[in-house]
């Protein structure tokens, strides 16, 4: 039988290629079977078929409302407030102060 200096087993990765962290989130029954139909239907292993869709779709990108739209909320939901407390009043037959 000839030799060979040739290591068996796993090839080592290097530092860059390693994945050594691990991310965990739960699903409901109902997900999970129709993450696993689709796990099935592409012939990958689940790790690689959610690393490949979570890494290949664009990211979303929460925009921030600008101050100017924060601070006109903020006064229409305080006029909101108060067409609601005088409609009450007036349903009530309450007088108004």
């Amino acid at each position: 039988m000839p030799t060979t200096d040739r290591k068996r087993g796993r090839i080592n990765l290097n530092a860059d290629e390693r994945r050594d962290i691990s991310i965990q989130f739960r699903v409901n029954k109902e997900e999970f079977e129709y993450l696993k139909s689709l796990v099935e239907a592409s012939g990958l292993e689940r790790g690689h078929y959610i690393r490949r869709e979570i890494l290949k779709a664009e990211p979303v990108v929460k925009r921030k409302m600008p101050e100017v739209n924060q601070k006109t909320y903020i006064q229409l939901s305080a006029i909101g407030n108060n067409i609601n407390q005088a409609t009450k009043k007036l349903n009530g037959n309450e007088y108004f102060e």
